[in-house]
């Protein structure tokens, strides 16, 4: 059986998503024109809230193409047996919630480790917490604070106290 799912970037579509039923597994093939912007990752949605995300386009051609191959037992525990649509870079919704390039740290290391990296922070009581989307098999950003941070739900969670903020 096989399943085309849309593509979104920012409400507009973009491509699509050819799910495969191969017995066990579910594979998922990715196909979108060449967007500018840099790095583009696509998100797997379901109508029950889940989110999964696939991977990170790459240029084949004059197209941009991911392949992921996912057990069914998997999709059911990450709340992803029917999915619905994907989303590439998904926009971060929670209110209060700020881009890393708003962030300033007095810790040059730290500042170095976020450029690049999605997610997004806020203050936190007398501390600052970043998240990042991260799913169960993937590094862990930002290594170097690893033992500060702790996984949630879709998202790696590291929490910093207020001194660390600079006045800029």
């Amino acid at each position: 059986m096989e399943q085309d799912l849309p593509l979104y970037e920012n409400g507009v579509l973009r491509g699509h998503i050819l799910c495969k039923n191969e017995g066990c597994y579910m594979t998922f093939l990715v196909d979108a024109p060449l967007l500018g912007g840099g790095v583009k990752k696509v998100w797997l949605f379901s109508d029950s809230g889940g989110k999964l995300l696939l991977g990170t386009l790459a240029p084949e051609g004059q197209r941009l193409r991911l392949r992921r191959r996912i057990s069914h037992s998997d999709l059911r525990f990450r709340g992803m047996a029917a999915p619905t649509s994907g989303q590439i870079n998904p926009k971060e919704d929670a209110a209060g919630w700020n881009s890393f390039s708003t962030l300033h740290l007095q810790d040059a290391e730290l500042s170095a480790a976020l450029v690049g990296l999605q997610g997004g922070w806020h203050r936190d009581g007398d501390g600052v917490e970043l998240r990042f989307p991260w799913q169960v098999g993937q590094a862990v950003p930002v290594v170097s604070r690893f033992c500060l941070g702790q996984p949630g739900a879709g998202w790696w969670r590291l929490r910093l106290p207020i001194e660390n903020l600079s006045d800029s």
